[in-house]
């Protein structure tokens, strides 16, 4: 089977092996920030169609994923249920699936430089019936107009295989982290020709285990005993939370290795093959 979409705003499965087309599903903007609307005539809209700018299957098969303008979605390959269904920020011009075969989180590569990480389907920690949306900005996005050479364009993942040792393990199991470092690393490159190998594990384990430490409560300013040393701890509070943030996103990506193709050329597309 394959999927396929475009600028007709639909979406395509094709029987490979009977060489036809199986389903189309026309695609709709609903959410806010999500439509294009052109005034021909003063009261009267026209809602251009939308254009796909990626399809992506899991490694196993059982879910795909599609973008098209500020819009994610991922579904069940066998259900067609939706298992993330999310607006970003910005525009949207790549994305691939992360975690393992089975594709449990989605890396989106975004116009405005900024590398959100999601949560594919329901997790056991969900406490509500219905979906809850996890996830975490790897990397920040920029104002448009600064952005300049740092829009990413591509994202892929460097390996989603499993290996016949643990039958594919449990997908975001945390021993899996070090047995298989491939799925979750990706390779992305930007609009000024640069192409890196980032690690998002650390933004995959903010998702699966978010921190719940809380910092131990300040002194009590009012305490005569304590007025001597307000200053002093109050600037240990500030270092100390700082410290933390700085922490936060160092965890969620790690920059393994970055190099310019060429003076800065514009890349359209990347492929990864790995041989670990």
């Amino acid at each position: 089977m394959a999927l396929s979409g475009g600028r007709d705003g639909t979406l395509r499965l094709w029987d490979l092996m009977r060489g036809r087309l199986a389903f189309v599903h026309r695609l709709t903007n609903k959410k806010e920030g999500d439509v294009e609307k052109v005034e021909k005539e003063e009261g009267s809209k026209k809602t251009l169609p939308v254009t796909v700018a990626q399809v992506v299957w899991s490694g196993d098969g059982s879910r795909f994923a599609f973008c098209h303008g500020m819009k994610v979605t991922a579904r069940d390959a066998l259900t067609g249920e939706d298992l993330v269904d999310i607006v970003l920020p910005a525009r949207t011009n790549d994305i691939t699936f992360i975690g393992g075969p089975s594709g449990p989180y989605l890396a989106c590569a975004c116009d405005d430089g900024s590398l959100p990480v999601l949560g594919v389907g329901k997790h056991e920690n969900d406490k509500d019936e219905e979906q809850a949306i996890r996830a975490v900005m790897a990397i920040e996005g920029v104002d448009r107009v600064v952005v300049g050479n740092d829009r990413f364009k591509c994202i892929e993942v460097v390996s989603c295989e499993a290996d016949a040792e643990t039958d594919g393990g449990d997908d975001g199991d945390e021993d899996d982290f070090s047995k298989h470092p491939g799925w979750f690393q990706v390779v992305t490159a930007n609009s000024g020709g640069v192409v890196s190998v980032m690690d998002l594990r650390g933004a995959v384990n903010m998702i699966t285990h978010p921190s719940e430490v809380e910092a131990p409560p300040k002194p009590d300013k009012n305490n005569d005993k304590n007025k001597e040393s307000n200053e002093d701890d109050d600037d240990y509070y500030e270092d100390s939370e700082s410290d933390d943030d700085s922490e936060d996103e160092e965890l969620a990506v790690d920059i393994l290795t970055s190099v310019r193709v060429g003076s800065g050329a514009r890349i359209t597309s990347i492929a990864v093959w790995s041989c670990q």
